[in-house]
């Protein structure tokens, strides 16, 4: 996906940009159902500044919309499994063993449901955190307008 921004500062061979939501997300086939277009500012990108680009330059930058699919399955499936998990779990202890909190139907199940989801946020977090380490691919500017 190609997306438009302004420099902000130049680290070293980065460039920090300030990049517009609006342009970036309608080129993107998640366009309207991620919680990015409801950004109003925008948001700071890290891009790799090998074509000379200046502070207050408008820029254009690629990056790769496999990753950004990848970390939204990430951040919405994993808690939604972890969640299914502690629902079929908390149903199977329910019926299966006879299992029940606070002596009310499906007490067990939902409160299972909660504390997997709940404890699939560091989970996420730690899988954030390996991807973002480990990732070779760094987006880059394409071209500028100074």
């Amino acid at each position: 996906m190609i997306s438009t921004g302004v420099v902000k500062t130049i680290i070293g061979s980065f460039a920090e940009v300030s990049a517009d939501t609006g342009t970036e997300c309608s080129s993107c086939v998640l366009n309207g159902t991620c919680s990015q277009s409801t950004l109003n500012e925008g948001q700071t990108i890290y891009v790799i500044n090998d074509i000379g680009a200046g502070v207050g330059d408008i820029v254009q930058f690629e990056y790769y919309e496999k990753e950004l699919l990848r970390g939204t399955f990430i951040v919405y499936m994993v808690p939604f499994i972890s969640m299914l998990g502690g629902f079929i779990i908390g149903v199977i202890l329910e019926k299966g063993v006879g299992i029940r909190l606070l002596n009310l139907q499906n007490a067990t199940t939902v409160l299972l449901s909660i504390i997997f989801l709940v404890a699939s946020v560091p989970i996420v977090s730690k899988i954030d955190k390996n991807i973002k380490s480990h990732s070779r691919i760094t987006n880059i500017l394409v071209k500028s307008r100074g």
